[in-house]
């Protein structure tokens, strides 16, 4: 399934059983960078990655320790940064998504005000769609128009059109919109 966003295990525009991304609902935001967009250099090695992970806000300095203390008394090689990346994904510190954009140095755009963005649903040309979880606890996709995008004011005009219309629609087989807003962040 290459959706763009799926509910209750049916994607928006195709009746597929399950695509694996699925979400209870979406939100539009505009004028929000992709963390794709933000780099630093690479961490080369555990201090480098942990000072990174603690930069991102995707886990406290207190988490960070305890799971580096954890890993280094576990007999691997205090050192192998692949597999402390393995030990995060492994026990749900982290995601594939944000482990690969850690590894490539980035820090920031793991947050979009009170959500933590979990991974990439799917990227158009206009807009992407990211998984994401509300401090609450709630799992929603977020629909992103990229600041860059923002800039324009018809392609702005289009996709508030666009999640005002859905935020109006409330059917068991479309996606159900909660809210349109704008973020402070990037």
């Amino acid at each position: 399934c290459t959706t763009d966003v799926c509910v209750g295990g049916k994607c928006s525009h195709t009746p597929v059983a399950d695509c694996g991304a699925c979400v209870p609902g979406v939100i539009f935001q505009d004028g929000f960078d992709a963390p794709e967009t933000w780099t630093m250099s690479a961490p080369t090695n555990l201090k480098e990655f942990c000072a990174l992970l603690v930069r991102s806000k995707l886990m406290t300095p207190d988490e960070v320790k305890g799971v580096a203390k954890h890993f280094q008394t576990s007999g691997k090689d205090p050192e192998d940064l692949d597999a402390f990346r393995k030990l995060l994904f492994t026990n749900k510190y982290l995601t594939e998504y944000q482990l690969a954009l850690l590894s490539r140095g980035h820090s920031e755009g793991f947050h979009l005000d009170q959500y933590k963005i979990l991974d990439v649903i799917s990227k158009g040309n206009m807009a992407g769609v990211y998984k994401a979880i509300h401090q609450s606890g709630q799992t929603v996709a977020i629909k992103v128009l990229p600041a860059s995008k923002a800039k324009d004011p018809e392609a702005l005009a289009r996709f508030r059109r666009e999640a005002r219309l859905i935020t109006k629609l409330d059917h068991p087989n479309m996606v159900r919109a909660f809210q349109l807003g704008e973020s402070a962040n990037k």
